[in-house]
Order: structure tokens, then C-alpha cells, then sequence
């Protein structure tokens, strides 16, 4: 008797260190906490009533609490298999009547601290009978649950640790059943005391079970944690595949209103200057009025280029810079514009010193700001007048002048010349503003000077040599 006292202690031990690593160490299930608890209940329980190991470990425990432990073990693994239950058949007990029961076994344990030995033995058939309607509850609502599942399609009445953990707290309830017969005389059978192995067969199946349930929360956490990481991973291949469309839309946009806002400038000129020789000529007046017609449509395709063009840089700042002899642009511009200028009878001068710094910037946007430049220049200069083309070099930036001899610009409108759908009669509002937007992609700056009726000058600079973001910040030399 005494080996299995210490065979049964030893695992109580055992047990309640287990779930107490498994508590702190696999997501903090309570089932495991309560289970722990359980365990070192019963490690006291049979450690005062089965044997000579306690009189030895702890000699001063005296009768009185020995009996007082025993007692107090019966309401505290109530409450404590309750809850257990609780949590592993999930929604299969009343919350009310569960609370009541806890709330009366808390009562018993304060009247077993406090009582003396022999008002507590009259107490336990009142603990008995509450007890024995606890069980009739606790079956009846599993039976409930059991009957209810049942009815759903493709689902189990109890998955495998509620099996284990029913089997365990039948032994268990028939164990305490037999044990109370046995200590209140109520009824004679043989001995099958609670520190027998009754207990610790249920411990161990209540053992097996929340052990089953903890390493089933623990293979659906790993389960779902991958199923979420695919989909990040899934949705991350989205992004990037719209990202790749995205970038693919806005390069067709800054193709389309790059590559076909030079030519439609050059284009509205040329028709300009046959549309003014007709009328010099006077002849054939319904022509001249025609072509006036299709320079009108030119300006507005050349706009709604410029807004594609302006919304592709909004949605991707991020364009192909190289370095860039801006001699060469600038030469090659006023080469192509300058027949133009000659015909509407504007004489273009050009200033550009050899051997300048290369700028890192991307030629396409620079020869834009020179064609919107020199086109504004022609617009608002009369014949006769002149434009001058002029560039200096300076600390670390080049700086480009466009003036010209023509009407100029009012005071009151000049501060708002870089604004979207502000302009005189003759333009479209929208010519400055993109070179400002583009001056400042390349880490430089645009500014006017103009006097109605002296002409207009506008001045922008470009960084020389090396790679800029937006902001105008330095990331490093090229080449």
C-alpha cells in the first residue's frame, strides 16, 4: 500500500509539472493551468490520507489540518473539473448554473477552513447531495450537446480528447461516488478509496486530453499562421502583377503624350505660317480658315497630352535619367523651331558656350521645356520682334534663359503662370505649368520675369552632373 501511495504521488507530481510547462510554454490554454492545479490538489489529498510520506516531509502537520485538506480537496476539484469541462466542451454548460455551483463550493471551502472536524463531517451530506445534482446536471448537459451534434451534417458528437476526457471523469465520478459511500457509511462497498487508482487512471485520461487539445490548438495555430502566410503571399503576387500593369498603363500614357506633343507643336506651326501666307496673299481665304480650324484641334490634342503626360509623372516619378549634353538638346531644338520663328519673321539668337558639365536628366522632357518654351515665345512675339536662347554655366547647375521682345504679361496674371488652366487668349494654360513640373523632377527651378509690352524671360537651372531625386537631394555621381 505504501509503494502505490508513492507510485500514485510521484505522478500526481509529475503531472502538475507538465501541464505547468506546457501552460507557460504552448500559448497559455487554462485547460492546462486548471489541470496542474487539479493534480497538486490531489497530490495533497493523498499525501495526508494515504500514507507515512507527508509525517516524514512534513512533521509538523498536525491531525487537524490533515483532515481539513481532505475535506477541502473535494470542493476546490470540483470546481476545478468543472471549469476544465468548460473549456473543452465548449458551450455545453448553462453559465448560470455553473456560477452557482462555483459560488457554493466556494462556500464549502471557506466553512472547512473555519469549522472545527466534527461540525465539518455534518456538513458533508449536504455537499453530497449538491454534489450528486451537479453530476446529474453535468451528464444531462452533455447528453444534450451529444444529440445536438449529432443532428449536424459531417460533424462528430465529441472529437477524440472529449472521449478521453469523458472516460476519465466517469472513473473519476464513480470513484467519488464509491469513496463517499465508503467514508459516510451510507452505503457498504468495498473499499475503493479516492487515493486508489481510480484516480489516477482519470488523471491520467484527463491528462491525455487537454494534452491532445493543446497540441490541436497548437497544429491549427500552425495551420492557419501558414494558411495567412500564403495568403500574403498570394495577395502579394496581386500587388505586384498590378504593379507591373499599373507601370505598364502609365508608360504607354508618358510614351503617347511625349512622343506626340513635340511633333503637334511643330505640326500647329507650320500650319500657322501657310494659314498667314494665304492671307497675305489673299487668296483663298475658306483654306486659311480651314487650317485655322485644325490648329485649334492641334492645341487641343497638344493639352490633353499634356494632362496624360502630367498624370503618368503624378503616378510614377520615377523616370529613365541618363547623362545628358544639354548643349546638344538645346541646339537640336532651336534647329527645328527655328524655321518657324523665321517665317512669322522672329529672329533667333542663341548663346551656348562649348564644354559645359553633362547633366543627369532625361533629354525627352528637356526638349519638351525648350519646344513649350520657344512656342510661348512665338506666340505672344509679333513680327519683328526676336528671341533669344541663352546658357550659362554656373557653381554646380546650368542656367537657360528663353526671353523674347514680345507683348509680355500683365502683373496681375504673372504670379499665376505656373498654374494649371491659367493663360492669356493665345495659350492653353497648361505649357508652363509642365515645365515646372519637369524642372523640378530634375532638382532645379523655373522662374519669370516679364513687363507688358518689353517681353518675357524665363530662366530655369539643372543640376550638373549628379543623380537627383524630386525633392532636389543629391544620391551620388554617375559615371
Amino acid at each position: 500500500m505504501q509503494y502505490q501511495t508513492n507510485i500514485i504521488l510521484g505522478s500526481f507530481m509529475v503531472l502538475a509539472l507538465l501541464f505547468l510547462v506546457l501552460f507557460f510554454t504552448h500559448g497559455r490554454n487554462y485547460a492546462n493551468l486548471l489541470f496542474a492545479a487539479f493534480c497538486l490538489v490531489w497530490f495533497m489529498r493523498v499525501g495526508v490520507t494515504g500514507g507515512r510520506v507527508f509525517t516524514v516531509i512534513i512533521p509538523w502537520l498536525t491531525w487537524v489540518w490533515k483532515f481539513r485538506i481532505e475535506y477541502l480537496a473535494i470542493p476546490i476539484s470540483a470546481m476545478l473539473t468543472l471549469a476544465i469541462v468548460n473549456i473543452i466542451f465548449k458551450d455545453a454548460l448553462h453559465k448560470w448554473v455553473l456560477k452557482i455551483f462555483y459560488y457554493i463550493s466556494a462556500a464549502f471551502i471557506l466553512l472547512f477552513f473555519t469549522l472545527d472536524t466534527v461540525a465539518m463531517r455534518g456538513w458533508l451530506d449536504i455537499l453530497f447531495a449538491i454534489y450528486t445534482a451537479a453530476i446529474l446536471w453535468l451528464f444531462g448537459c452533455l447528453l444534450i450537446r451529444h444529440r445536438r451534434n449529432r443532428k449536424k451534417p459531417g460533424q462528430k458528437a465529441y472529437n477524440t480528447e472529449q472521449r478521453m476526457f469523458a472516460v476519465g471523469l466517469f472513473l473519476f465520478i464513480s470513484a467519488a461516488i464509491v469513496d463517499f459511500g465508503y467514508v459516510t457509511a451510507f452505503f457498504h462497498m468495498p473499499n475503493f478509496h479516492m487515493a486508489g487508482v481510480a484516480v489516477l487512471v482519470f488523471a491520467l485520461c484527463e491528462a491525455a486530453a487537454v494534452f491532445t487539445s493543446t497540441m490541436n490548438r497548437l497544429e491549427e495555430a500552425k495551420t492557419n499562421e501558414q494558411r495567412a502566410l500564403e495568403n500574403e503571399r498570394l495577395i502579394a503576387a496581386d500587388n505586384a502583377a498590378l504593379d507591373r500593369i499599373d507601370k505598364m498603363k502609365t508608360d504607354v500614357m508618358e510614351m503617347v503624350a511625349h512622343e506626340t506633343r513635340t511633333p503637334l507643336a511643330v505640326l500647329s506651326g507650320y500650319i500657322e505660317l501657310i494659314a498667314g501666307g494665304l492671307r497675305r496673299s489673299g487668296t483663298d481665304d475658306q483654306t486659311a480658315k480651314d487650317l485655322d480650324k485644325v490648329t485649334d484641334e492641334i492645341q487641343r490634342i497638344a493639352s490633353i497630352m499634356a494632362q496624360m503626360q502630367g498624370y503618368s509623372w503624378e503616378k510614377d516619378n520615377a523616370r529613365q535619367k541618363t547623362q545628358v549634353q544639354l548643349v546638344e538638346v538645346i541646339s537640336q531644338t532651336t534647329r527645328l523651331y527655328a524655321p518657324i520663328l523665321e517665317r512669322n519673321k522672329v529672329t533667333l539668337t542663341t548663346a551656348l558656350p562649348e564644354d559645359v558639365p553633362t547633366v543627369f536628366a532625361n533629354a525627352g522632357e528637356l526638349t519638351q521645356v525648350m519646344f513649350n518654351l520657344l512656342q510661348n515665345a512665338k506666340t505672344h512675339t509679333g513680327s519683328g520682334g526676336s528671341v533669344t536662347v541663352e546658357l550659362q554655366a554656373q557653381a554646380d547647375t546650368l542656367r537657360i534663359t528663353v526671353a523674347d521682345t514680345g507683348t509680355g504679361i500683365m502683373p496681375e496674371l504673372l504670379p499665376k503662370v505656373f498654374t494649371r488652366g491659367i493663360s492669356t487668349e493665345k495659350s492653353t494654360g497648361l505649357g508652363l505649368p509642365l515645365c515646372k513640373e519637369i524642372i523640378e523632377a530634375h532638382g532645379g527651378t523655373i522662374d519669370i520675369e516679364s513687363k507688358p509690352g518689353k517681353g518675357t524671360a524665363v530662366c530655369f537651372t539643372v543640376p550638373t552632373g549628379k543623380e537627383r531625386g524630386t525633392d532636389g537631394t543629391a544620391h551620388g555621381l554617375i559615371g
